[in-house]
């Protein structure tokens, strides 16, 4: 076979050769160009492993026509470039995956469809440096990662789209051990485990999940995933892990906890929305384990439900809530909203709205802490035994606005609390990717609040002092 475009002849005389050899390198050959199209004519190749196979150490640049290829693509340890007309497809031929990268390979595959019909192995096994943008990849089943099983080394995936793919271990969409991940602006959907991780599964990975920066649609959508066990949309132990900007919505962790997220990392959450998620465990929205920090800024937490401690987030780990609002969360045990066992600090949420069926603490329960709270609605939350607002003791930092305070105990600076009084907030509305409560004219949290951050849950600035309570600051 030959390339489409040949390769370029290259006659170096004897004299520039010598002087090449004196600076102890040696001529590069330029990666060459190779196409591939159904029917292997006009000098491309039928297949693209035929066309990998022809890849020398200088790399090659893989042009592949629009059509439907039958093929297992093997990649060495070399540089490779695959472009495909969008609407690409390869199917796999065998039960091995069909792409497989070897470890210090280099490879960016850009608009190609990965589809299987359920065989035995991941759709994409790597233990390279993995670069793909524009890609689908469905109907995939493997033990761990469905669709994609990451391996060390890197994976960056942007503007793709990966769907009902199901692992019978962990990681219905995706699984990676180690490494870095990049995702931006990736839809996982329609993905089970019969594991952890219904979407992704991460052990001891650096992870960035966040949209594209002109900070409109596409977002990162992570939508009806299930796990068996926990982490209905994400479980993650070990690493870091940052997501901005994504929507974790009617995920379910059928068998344990967290919802949206089972965490063990060093998680922090900003512009996102956590909502409709369900766990039998702790955490409809996400249970945070491990020794943490776990933040969450300016996001929203509504309508996830636990058959346990806290519907919106069961803190376990060393916590920080900055700009939050919690409404509509459900659990059957403790927190309606948020359950917290260790210490941490609350400030500037809005948390109403919120129920806990058959326990205490409607909007907060705490067992430990001590947690620190300021500049924060607590009010119109219900539960069926102690403390519709709040159950346990907390430190107040002041500038909080507490409807009901029976059931907890209240320490700290409180001369500026607002206690016994309706918030008067107006109905949650859609901001950008959060939902927010904006407060009613003549709310008493208007102006009536302290230790301001510098803006509110959707950016808004706030004044140095005597900002609005809660998550929103009125224009």
């Amino acid at each position: 076979m030959t390339a489409c475009f040949g390769r370029a002849r290259i006659v170096v005389p004897i004299a520039p050769l010598a002087f090449i050899m004196m600076i102890g390198g040696s001529a590069l050959a330029k990666p060459a160009t190779f196409c591939v199209n159904p029917g292997g004519t006009a000098g491309c190749f039928s297949k693209i492993q035929d066309a990998v196979d022809a890849t020398g150490k200088s790399g090659s640049v893989i042009n592949v026509a629009i059509g439907a290829y039958f093929d297992n693509v093997t990649i060495p340890k070399t540089k490779v470039t695959i472009n495909a007309d969008p609407d690409t497809a390869i199917f796999g031929n065998t039960t091995d995956p069909i792409l497989t990268i070897a470890a210090g390979a280099k490879v960016t595959v850009n608009n190609l469809q990965f589809q299987d019909t359920f065989t035995a192995s991941s759709c994409i096994e790597s233990r390279g440096s993995l670069t793909m943008d524009n890609i689908e990849v469905f109907l995939c089943a493997g033990m761990r990662g469905a669709a994609i099983h990451q391996i060390g080394g890197k994976l960056t995936i942007t503007n793709s789209a990966i769907i009902a793919n199901e692992a019978t271990e962990n990681g219905g969409c995706l699984a990676m051990e180690g490494g870095k991940l990049s995702l931006q602006d990736v839809d996982f959907t329609n993905c089970f485990a019969h594991g952890d991780g219904g979407a992704i599964w991460l052990s001891n990975t650096k992870a960035n999940i966040t949209r594209d920066n002109d900070d409109t649609d596409p977002k990162v959508q992570i939508e009806n995933n299930k796990a068996s066990g926990s982490g209905g949309a994400i479980f993650t132990n070990g690493g870091k892990v940052s997501i901005n900007a994504a929507v974790l919505t009617h995920n379910t962790a059928m068998g344990g906890d967290g919802g949206g997220i089972k965490t063990l990392s060093r998680l922090s959450i900003t512009n996102s929305v956590i909502e409709n998620n369900s766990a039998l465990g702790d955490g409809g929205g996400i249970l945070a384990q491990g020794h943490g920090p776990f933040k969450v800024t300016n996001s929203s937490f509504t309508g996830n439900v636990t058959n346990s401690d806290g519907g919106g987030i069961a803190a376990d780990a060393a916590f920080s809530l900055l700009n939050d609002t919690f409404f509509g969360n459900t659990s059957n045990g403790n927190g309606g909203a948020i359950s917290a066992q260790v210490s941490g600090k609350i400030g500037s949420l809005t948390i109403d709205g919120n129920t806990s069926a058959f326990g205490n603490g409607g909007g907060i329960a705490i067992s430990s802490g001590p947690v620190e709270v300021a500049n924060t609605i607590l009010a119109l939350n219900t539960a069926a035994g102690s403390g519709p607002d709040c159950a346990g003791n907390f430190a107040s930092q002041d500038f909080n606005l507490i409807g009901n305070t029976s059931g907890c105990t209240i320490s700290g600076q409180t001369g500026n609390n607002i206690t016994g009084q309706d918030p008067n907030l107006g109905a949650p509305q859609h901001f950008d990717v959060r939902i927010v409560q904006e407060p009613n004219q003549g709310s008493p949290v208007l102006g009536q609040g302290g230790h301001c951050p510098k803006i509110d849950e959707v950016f808004h600035s706030r004044p140095k002092t005597r900002c609005d309570i809660g998550a929103f600051e009125s224009p």
